[in-house]
């Protein structure tokens, strides 16, 4: 999730291809942090930072797929 991050970009830092598809500026992605096992990573595509947050949280998910 994290390679869509444009850092040429800012509000939305993410590639124009999927401007479309992100109706939220916070995305989780797939990995859950490795001290806790309850929390995950998370991507803040307003500026492209990474955080992690307690899995509970209600934030979106984007499908995407590597090659």
């Amino acid at each position: 999730l994290s390679s869509l991050v444009d850092d040429n970009r800012f509000n939305p830092s993410i590639d124009p291809l999927f401007t479309s598809s992100t109706i939220s500026p916070v995305y989780w992605s797939s990995t859950t942090y490795a001290g806790d096992t309850a929390i995950a990573w998370d991507v803040y595509f307003l500026d492209g930072g990474m955080t992690y947050n307690n899995k509970t949280v209600n934030w979106y998910v984007l499908c995407v797929r590597g090659q």
